[in-house]
C-alpha cells in the first residue's frame, strides 16, 4: 500500500463500504481513521474529517484495546486535529498516545507519537526550557529502544529550541539540524526531511533572514508530500515573501504573501485558536506592503490580541 500514496486512501474507502455492509468490527475503527486522514489529505475536508474521528474515538472509548487502537490511531488523527483543534490540546492526544503505545507494547506509534507530542510543544508557546526538558525525556526513550526516526526528529526540535532559546543543545553531543538533514536526503527519507526543513524555516524566520525562508521554502514544497503541518510553512513563508516585497518591490514575493493569506485564512474557518492570530499578523504585513499604515496598526495589535487570547 504504501507504493502508491493514494492507494491506502482507497482501502480505508472498501474498509468502510465493507462496515457499511457486514456491521462494525475492530478494523472498522483502523478504516475510519485512515479514511478521515485521506479526505482531508485528499480533498482537503475539513468538518466531515473532524466528525469520522469523533465517531472513530467514540467507538474506542472504552474499547478492551483501547491501548492499542490509541496508539496506532494517533497517527492517524494527527493530519485532522491540528487543523480544527488548539495546538495544546493535540500535545494531550499526543502525549496519551505515547503512553498507549507504551502500555500496549507498541514501541513504533508510541516513539512517533513522543515526536509528535515535543513538535507540537514547540509550537505551543508552552516555553522553550519546557520544551526541551520534553525533548530530552522523549530522546532517553528513543535511545533505549533504537527507534532512529522519532530519536533525529526530536534531536531537531531540541536544536531548534536551543538555537531560538540561546541555551545550546549541542553539549549533549547530539547531531545538528543540518546533519540530520544531509542523513534524511541520503535515505530518502521524506517525513524527516519535511521536519528539519520546517524546523530551519522556524529559525531562519526567527532571525529575520527571509531570503534563506524562501529557499528552504522552495526545498519543502518539492518534497511531494502532503503533512498536517504544511500550514505552518506556509504562515512563515508568507511573511518572510511579504518583507521581501517591501524591500525589493518584487512581484512574485506579493504573490506568494497574498496566496499565503487566503490558505492560512481558510484554516482559520476552522480553527480560530491556532490561525486567527496568524491571518491578522499576514494582513498587517500586506496593508504595510500597500502603504495603508492606518490598517496595518490595527491589524498588528489584532494579531497580538488573538495570540494572547489564544
Amino acid at each position: 500500500l504504501t507504493s502508491n500514496k493514494y492507494l491506502c486512501h482507497l482501502a480505508s474507502c472498501l474498509m468502510v463500504k465493507f462496515t457499511f455492509k457486514y456491521g462494525f468490527c475492530e478494523e472498522s475503527i483502523h478504516g475510519l481513521g485512515d479514511f478521515a486522514r485521506g479526505l482531508i489529505l485528499v480533498t482537503q475536508d475539513v468538518v466531515n474529517s473532524t466528525r469520522i474521528v469523533s465517531l472513530a474515538e467514540s467507538l474506542m472509548s472504552g474499547h478492551p484495546s483501547h491501548h492499542a487502537l490509541r496508539a496506532r490511531l494517533t497517527l492517524r488523527f494527527c493530519v485532522v486535529k491540528p487543523v480544527c483543534e488548539p495546538v495544546q490540546t493535540c500535545i494531550e492526544h499526543y502525549r496519551n498516545g505515547f503512553n498507549s503505545g507504551m502500555i500496549s507494547g507498541d514501541i513504533e506509534n508510541a516513539m512517533t507519537c513522543g515526536y509528535l507530542c515535543s513538535f507540537s510543544k514547540m509550537h505551543s508557546g508552552n516555553g522553550l526550557q519546557l520544551t526541551q526538558d520534553a525533548c530530552y525525556d522523549f530522546l532517553r526513550q528513543m535511545a533505549k529502544h533504537k527507534h532512529v526516526g522519532s530519536l533525529n526528529g526530536t534531536t531537531s526540535v531540541f536544536n531548534t529550541c536551543a538555537a531560538l532559546s540561546g541555551i545550546p543543545g549541542n553539549s549533549l553531543g547530539i547531531k545538528t539540524n543540518e546533519e540530520i538533514f544531509e542523513e534524511a536526503k541520503q535515505k530518502k527519507n521524506s517525513f524527516l526531511l519535511h521536519q528539519v526543513c520546517l524546523n530551519q524555516i522556524f529559525i531562519q524566520f526567527y532571525f529575520r533572514d527571509h531570503l534563506s525562508v524562501m529557499k528552504l521554502a522552495e526545498v519543502y514544497n518539492n518534497l511531494d508530500t502532503k503533512r498536517a503541518m504544511d500550514v505552518i510553512q506556509v504562515f512563515f513563508t508568507g511573511v518572510s515573501a511579504l518583507a521581501l516585497s517591501r524591500c525589493t518591490q518584487e512581484k512574485k514575493f506579493r504573490k506568494i504573501g497574498e496566496q499565503s493569506l487566503g490558505i492560512v485564512a481558510h484554516c482559520a474557518q476552522h480553527s480560530q485558536w491556532n490561525f486567527e492570530n496568524k491571518v491578522f499578523l499576514l494582513q498587517a504585513e500586506l496593508h504595510y506592503l500597500n502603504g495603508d499604515l492606518r490598517a496595518a496598526e490595527v491589524s498588528y495589535k489584532a494579531a497580538v490580541d488573538s495570540a494572547q487570547k489564544h
